[in-house]
């Protein structure tokens, strides 16, 4: 398998990692399910910044990342020694991997189930998964596209379905200790608002914008307790603005069959292709709808009114309009603690070349920041 990783780190894993590491770890997340005292006590350890990790000084798998995500992992994740397993990697190589006795953690990517995952589950349901994907969004700072990166211990960000890290911060966390990350998101508030203002084309008539989702998109299936058709999302705005002029948005990243269906569904309303421009939305409407999408978060930080009818990860904070019950979230956060720790305290940051940054200060310091269109 050793084809298939990224250069070992030349860090020995020392004996006494697990005991310091892993079980410490363990014990404050047992803790908290107990104490609200140790919930919050649990959270400002687990994201200080002054709790960084020599190199190197863990090992992991990693399973189900699409190899061009391999080099930001990589250097996203540094405290680990990873070892990247390939998506057609055999089973039987892949359990000699797993029964290193010196493996400290799984690290996945997403929150689909594969084969390889399983496979790791049944041989060594004693290491902690941790899942790794995108963060909530990017920011185009003085020239430069800095990209977000979450490690959740818990589950996914973008799954309401389940508990997480995010969410828990959210519930526990002590804004006061972190006023740097709260002064970066109130910049990037006022800096997104400026630049979507700047574009913003008047209009007498209500507009709404519409981010549709497929029912297939992951998003959509994990954002709610349940799904919601494009056509039923567009019908509901229909009823709840009537007269309004309707915008649609959709996501780059989806299937061509998928993209194929969205604009069949817009033209059968009788509404304009949707637009995969964040810029092109922003500045044609006053408020954003959808189920679960992830540009509601942008949305919000450029001054717009969100309308919500699933349960994304932004959502039932105080700072949406929710058309469904939102389970578990027991905080209200004003916009700004909910730009701080979606944004800051929650994921890790690349910069150009793949280097691990300070986004709080990086903001800090920007002349011009803008939403990644």
């Amino acid at each position: 398998m050793a084809d298939g990783a990224l250069p070992k780190s030349d860090d020995k894993p020392t004996p006494a990692r697990a005991a310091r590491g892993f079980s410490l770890l363990r014990r404050f997340r047992d803790l908290t399910r107990q104490s609200d005292r140790f919930s919050r006590y649990f959270n400002d350890l687990k994201y200080s910044p002054a709790r960084q990790r020599a190199p190197g000084i863990w090992r992991a798998i990693v399973l189900q990342a699409p190899r061009p995500s391999w080099t930001g992992i990589d250097a996203a994740v540094p405290e680990f020694h990873k070892l990247f397993a390939k998506s057609k990697l055999k089973s039987a190589e892949l359990t000699d991997e797993l029964n290193n006795p010196e493996l400290d953690a799984l690290i996945v990517w997403g929150a689909a189930n594969s084969r390889q995952l399983n496979l790791a589950r049944q041989l060594r349901p004693d290491l902690p998964i941790i899942h790794v994907g995108l963060g909530p969004f990017h920011i185009w700072v003085d020239g430069h596209i800095y990209f977000s990166v979450v490690l959740d211990w818990t589950g996914t960000y973008d799954n309401a379905r389940r508990p997480n890290d995010l969410e828990d911060m959210l519930n526990h966390i002590n804004i006061d200790r972190h006023a740097e990350a709260l002064f970066a998101a109130r910049k990037l508030r006022q800096r997104f608002s400026a630049h979507r203002k700047a574009r913003l084309v008047l209009s007498q008539a209500q507009r709404i914008g519409i981010a549709l989702q497929h029912t297939n998109d992951p998003r959509m299936r994990l954002g709610g307790p349940t799904t919601m058709s494009p056509d039923a999302l567009i019908e509901a705005c229909i009823e709840t603005w009537p007269g309004a002029e309707v915008a649609c948005w959709r996501h780059r990243d989806i299937t061509t069959e998928q993209a194929d269906d969205l604009m069949r569904i817009a033209d059968e309303r009788g509404l304009a292709q949707p637009t995969t421009s964040r810029a092109a939305l922003f500045q044609g409407v006053d408020r954003l709808a959808t189920h679960s999408a992830g540009i509601g978060l942008e949305a919000l930080a450029c001054g717009m009114e969100v309308h919500c009818w699933g349960t994304p990860y932004y959502a039932g904070w105080g700072n949406t309009l929710d058309h469904v019950e939102v389970p578990r979230r027991l905080r209200m956060r004003d916009l700004d603690e909910l730009i701080a720790i979606c944004a800051f305290l929650y994921p890790r940051w690349l910069g150009p070349g793949n280097v691990l940054v300070d986004m709080a200060k990086v903001i800090d310091g920007a002349q011009e920041i803008r939403f990644v269109d």
